[in-house]
């Protein structure tokens, strides 16, 4: 988002929200919304709160109603989703995915 002015915004939808998670039955947890200047509100990224584990990053915290209760950050954040093949692992015996990094 960019230069986003929010006038005339109306209630619908369930309460007045700038951005929301999940729209007409989409995922609420796959989009993420960044911004380069203050369009969102003085955040740089603001990640579904269903994302929990941004809230314990340095510089994040929880955006309010506004926001969808999305996680607000003052800095861009990205996510990556790994999608493995099952290769005949169940839940007993679970195989393991491992990623480094800093």
């Amino acid at each position: 988002l960019e230069a986003v002015e929010w006038r005339n915004l109306r209630g619908g939808f369930g309460g007045l929200h700038r951005i929301r998670f999940g729209v007409s039955g989409g995922n609420n947890v796959v989009p993420s919304f960044s911004s380069p200047d203050g369009s969102l509100g003085g955040y740089r990224s603001v990640v579904s709160g269903r994302l929990s584990g941004f809230a314990k990053v340095a510089g994040c915290q929880p955006a309010g109603e506004l926001y969808f209760w999305g996680i607000g950050c003052d800095s861009p954040m990205r996510r990556l989703d790994v999608w493995a093949p099952n290769n005949g692992c169940d839940c007993a015996t679970c195989c393991e995915t491992r990623i480094h990094g800093p």
